[in-house]
């Protein structure tokens, strides 16, 4: 076997593995940010089945849009992506303002 065949299979099996790494470190240091400065009102909370759903309505925060994993949520209130996270959300990532999802509007009543 030569040198460059073992140096380019090593590189090949780092690839990926430097690609998640780099993901991983991407994600988490947005989940941070949006658990400490709460950059935006809206944010996307990621969790499967219904503990998304349970997370923001027990977090008292307004239902804009939903998808299989995810729902998009808006709040006012400072702390409210701890309560996300305290009620049983999984992940939760600031979204974007603005664009489509400036014309969204609460599908569940708050109060």
């Amino acid at each position: 076997m030569s040198t460059f065949t073992t140096t380019k299979d090593t590189r090949s099996r780092r690839y990926p593995v430097t690609v998640l790494t780099a993901l991983a470190a991407w994600f988490g240091g947005l989940g941070v940010l949006t658990v400490l400065a709460e950059p935006s009102k809206l944010v996307v909370i990621i969790a499967p089945g219904g503990t998304a759903l349970r997370a923001a309505i027990a977090s008292n925060v307004d239902l804009l849009n939903s998808g299989r994993n995810y729902l998009i949520v808006r709040s006012d209130r400072t702390g409210f992506v701890r309560d996300l996270y305290a009620n049983g959300a999984w992940f939760v990532l600031p979204a974007p303002e603005g664009g489509c999802l400036s014309s969204l509007r609460p599908v569940l009543p708050t109060g």
